[in-house]
């Protein structure tokens, strides 16, 4: 016997990106029986002569197609496999930015600051860093609260007005960035008592 496997009329192994729909073709050449086309070991169609599937592919990864051909009383069994690689397009999603004290904030000696993000991603979260009045902090400057809040700290710093940016990107190297923050620390009100 023999098989046909095509994706999108293409007979060979395919890339695409997320959220694509293409069509999976498989055709018996040369057969008396049933064809069996499968997506990851499942059967998804199955008839004589030409069978074909119009799939969605949503997740990033690779996926096996196969067309196979049962041995029957006159032919052998045959089967033909392609790959739909499917690519991660999807930027990190940054929500929830926190700061502490919420600002605007008063100076304090020794104050603590804390600023925050959410980041998920739909494969893998790999990096996220800030950009900070100016400053890239990365890596053990960026505290990993939670498996998706990030934290950055700061201590002591001086009555001003700061500009931050926070950033993520995932293993398949798309990356955001928030919108410009800025964080202001006012004067201390001084107090002055004469008697």
């Amino acid at each position: 016997s023999v098989v046909n496997l095509t994706l999108n009329s293409t007979d060979g192994n395919m890339s695409i990106t997320q959220n694509t729909q293409i069509n999976l073709t498989g055709t018996l050449v040369t057969g008396d029986s049933q064809i069996e086309l499968y997506r990851e070991g499942t059967l998804i169609n199955n008839g004589t002569t030409l069978i074909s599937n119009l799939s969605t592919f949503n997740v990033a990864g690779t996926f096996n197609i196969t067309i196979l051909y049962m041995a029957s009383e006159n032919y052998t069994s045959s089967f033909e496999t392609h790959y739909v690689i499917v690519n991660d397009t999807i930027k990190p999603n940054m929500t929830n930015l926190k700061e502490h004290p919420s600002d605007p904030a008063t100076y304090a000696l020794n104050q603590f600051y804390e600023f925050n993000v959410t980041v998920v991603d739909n494969v893998a979260v790999d990096k996220v860093w800030i950009n900070f009045n100016g400053t890239n902090y990365t890596g053990t400057n960026i505290y990993n609260k939670s498996a998706t809040i990030f934290q950055f700290n700061r201590t002591n710093l001086a009555s001003n007005t700061y500009n931050y940016k926070w950033y993520a990107n995932d293993t398949s190297n798309n990356v955001n960035e928030s919108a410009q923050q800025t964080y202001t620390i006012n004067k201390a009100s001084s107090v002055v008592n004469l008697t």
